[in-house]
């Protein structure tokens, strides 16, 4: 089964195309004049900013189901075998439709449909990626007939981001199409505008609430933290919810924490934080896990791990825990990492290292050759081949580490998939390989834990490749959660 319907229809909500109607799905003959004498479809589908590439998604056009295949409880894969360069091997679902044509899109995003067994009459092809929808018209005069499937936010996605004095996800969710991006030159560069977000913030702590508190003076709109961790009704009102690094949950130590870092800087503020965070109340870990547990997405990275530790123990075994996956370790005890370092850490996916492998490497557009955070900008990319997010030797070069970051140990089952993985140092003087970022099911739902900040610190409008893991997972994963 796949996770709870909520979480299945999330990004549903998020990416429909821009030319879709409120008509069923299921009515192939509305759209566009239909397929003509076209025998083969073959495009792209792309991610809601219009350039990123959806591997594995379903294509198709409904119609009788020459195949059989037909929406399921426990969808069966149907496997695309010709992806070539662009992916090799690829599987995807099945349509949640009968269907007269369907294939699996490849790590490009390409698609090729043969259609010689769809009425002609046959007018919108069809993309669904786990929770991802898209729609585009059929009219086609040539063939084959060249339709790319590109995706619109609708303003019914149900996300919730709860901001941090270290991390910025909301950044990475603009640049995704959830809002719009400051452009290169500008202050901003590369940060989300402030207002233009089609998901809710909370204040959660950091210099971005002073933004926040300035577009809504009365407090009415962006709302503190505590707000939305002690309201359960109101968590469940999300599908998703982000928690950055540097989150607090009372009023009281996230207006501490901006000024916090105001005077002692990011890195300062950072270890400091490591003595000072807010520990989670009971409240707050029995609404976390009743929150997964119904079906929701709780995606926290880096000084936020205490928010699943304490909530659901068995995730992760996180440094110093105890081996009984069902106790948590004390809090703060995981944050040894050392700060400065670089990582160039294995994808422990085949389907992620193809996706991003295809991805668009930024140009890094950056105003400074030094990071907010202290740290060279330039080292993030130092290593990668040409124009691709790996390095050459098929890592992903991680970097912004901070002082105290969480360190993982390892997983208590296998129940855990550990998508990235890498050389690291903590406590000044040990080193290892360790889990970098991992997911969970947990009940109807998914936890996934980032020991890194998702937004790297050095500003740019296009993607660092720390950045594309986030986007892999959360919109590539679909309502599967772990591979």
């Amino acid at each position: 089964m796949s996770i709870k319907v909520r979480f299945a229809a999330v990004i549903a909500a998020l990416l429909l195309v821009t030319s879709c109607s409120s008509e069923s799905t299921s009515n192939n003959n509305q759209g566009g004049s239909g397929l003509g004498s076209a025998t083969t479809v073959q495009g792209t589908v792309f991610a809601a900013n219009g350039s990123d590439p959806i591997s594995g998604a379903t294509v198709y056009i409904p119609g009788t189901a020459s195949s059989g295949l037909t929406a399921a409880d426990s969808p069966q894969k149907i496997v695309q075998t010709d992806c070539g360069s662009a992916g090799g091997t690829v599987s995807c679902d099945d349509p949640p439709e009968a269907s007269c044509a369907q294939v699996c899109s490849c790590a490009d995003g390409s698609y090729t449909l043969d259609v010689s067994s769809c009425d002609t009459s046959s007018g919108i092809v069809f993309y669904k990626k786990g929770s991802f929808t898209g729609q585009a018209n059929l009219d086609c005069t040539t063939d084959p007939c060249s339709v790319d499937i590109a995706g619109g936010v609708s303003s019914t996605a149900k996300i919730a981001v709860v901001t941090g004095a270290f991390d910025e996800i909301e950044d990475v969710l603009a640049k995704l199409g959830f809002g719009d991006v400051a452009a290169a030159g500008e202050l901003n560069e590369g940060k989300l505008v402030i207002g233009t977000e089609s998901f809710t913030i909370f204040r959660g702590g950091g210099p971005r609430d002073f933004e926040l508190s300035s577009a809504d003076p009365d407090g009415d709109k962006y709302l503190a933290s505590s707000a939305l961790f002690n309201d359960l009704d109101l968590m469940n009102s999300f599908d998703i919810i982000f928690v950055n690094c540097g989150t607090t949950e009372s009023v009281a130590s996230a207006l501490t924490l901006q000024q916090m870092v105001v005077e002692k800087g990011t890195q300062a503020a950072h270890a400091h934080y490591h003595a000072t965070q807010a520990i989670t109340t009971p409240t707050i870990q029995g609404n976390i896990r009743s929150f997964v547990d119904g079906g929701g997405v709780f995606y926290a990275t880096d000084l936020a791990y205490d928010f699943i530790e304490q909530s659901i123990p068995e995730f992760m075994k996180f440094e110093g825990d105890p081996d009984d996956a069902a106790t948590a370790g004390s809090t703060n005890a995981a944050q040894l990492g050392d700060s400065g370092i670089i990582s160039d850490a294995d994808v422990k996916n085949a389907g992620m290292n193809s996706w991003i492998t295809a991805s668009t490497l930024t140009t890094n557009t950056i105003d400074s050759a030094t990071s907010p955070n202290g740290g060279s900008c330039a080292t993030t990319l130092s290593g990668n081949s040409g124009s691709s997010n790996l390095n050459g030797d098929g890592t992903i070069r991680i970097g912004d580490f901070l002082s105290g970051w969480g360190l993982m140990n390892s997983t208590h089952d296998a129940e855990t998939f550990v998508w990235i993985e890498g050389p690291v140092t903590w406590s000044f003087s040990e080193s290892g390989t360790r889990p970098l970022t991992a997911s969970r099911k947990v009940g109807s739902g998914c936890v996934l834990y980032s020991s890194y900040h998702t937004s790297h610190s050095c500003p740019t409008t296009g993607f660092w490749p720390q950045e594309r893991v986030l986007q892999y997972l959360v919109f590539e994963t679909g309502d599967t959660c772990t591979p």
